[in-house]
């Protein structure tokens, strides 16, 4: 189950030493494939730490062109290449994760290196990141790739959770039990609730005698759907590379 935050079709898009192959907002699939059949190189990245496929079966997700933020992601360039010069980039505001208060060696919206075939990215936030690559190839061309990563948040079931990530999940949960609204508002961001705040929310919408708010009718799963996400919200102002599993 992705949690998914942005929602973008991986469109690829490739140039070489030669001729341009990228492709233009109005370029059909078929000629997309065409570009990046002719590109001399390629890469794919996964992010570490899970060995499974998210996003498997869904139309949008390229399992090669896909990473989660605040996990290092292990780009692997494939072709008859010497070594390249890369950089990634996000061109738009990341929206309620600008507000995360995290240190900058915790992932970036820019990254950059060179003389590699082989390097790891941290992203820092949900969405579509521009990747540029300029290598030097066995033949003595040079050749250049733009493609784009889409990275979203994962949710996991809770046993399938990595023994550190269920540790972070329920280390986070008891600091929202003990931590009020203020010292972790200071602490964590605006984004902060305690589990108080969660916990009076549902009492006063579903607590009523003669009226449910939250659970009669249809607005079940969209109010709970809501308040999950808030709390997921919350959660990852403490940690932000968790997702709310599900169970």
């Amino acid at each position: 189950m992705l949690a998914l935050t942005a929602l973008a079709a991986v469109m690829p898009k490739h140039l070489n030493v030669s001729v341009n192959f990228y492709g233009g907002a109005d370029d059909s699939a078929a000629q997309l494939d065409k570009f990046a059949k002719s590109a001399p190189f390629s890469f794919s990245v996964r992010s570490q730490g899970y060995d499974d496929a998210p996003g498997l079966g869904y139309s949008f997700i390229d399992q090669s062109r896909f990473v989660e933020p605040y996990r290092a992601a292990t780009f692997q360039v494939t072709g008859e290449v010497k070594n390249c010069s890369w950089s990634t980039s996000k061109d738009y505001p990341e929206g309620v994760y600008d507000d995360f208060l995290v240190s900058e060696d915790m992932g970036s919206l820019y990254a950059s290196g060179s003389g590699v075939k082989a390097f790891v990215v941290d992203f820092r936030s949900p969405g579509t990141y521009s990747v540029s690559l300029t290598c030097n190839m066995e033949d003595g061309t040079t050749a250049e790739l733009l493609d784009t990563v889409n990275c979203y948040y994962v949710r996991r079931e809770l046993r399938q959770l990595s023994l550190v990530d269920r540790e972070a999940f329920l280390e986070g949960f008891m600091t929202m039990y003990k931590t009020g609204r203020a010292e972790g508002a200071k602490k964590y961001g605006k984004h902060y609730k305690p589990l108080s705040e969660f916990v009076n929310e549902h009492l006063t919408a579903a607590g009523q005698r003669r009226v449910d708010h939250i659970h009669d009718g249809i607005g079940l799963v969209t109010q709970h759907t809501a308040m999950t996400l808030e709390f997921e919200l919350s959660l990852q102002a403490i940690s932000p590379r968790l997702a709310v599993p599900y169970w």
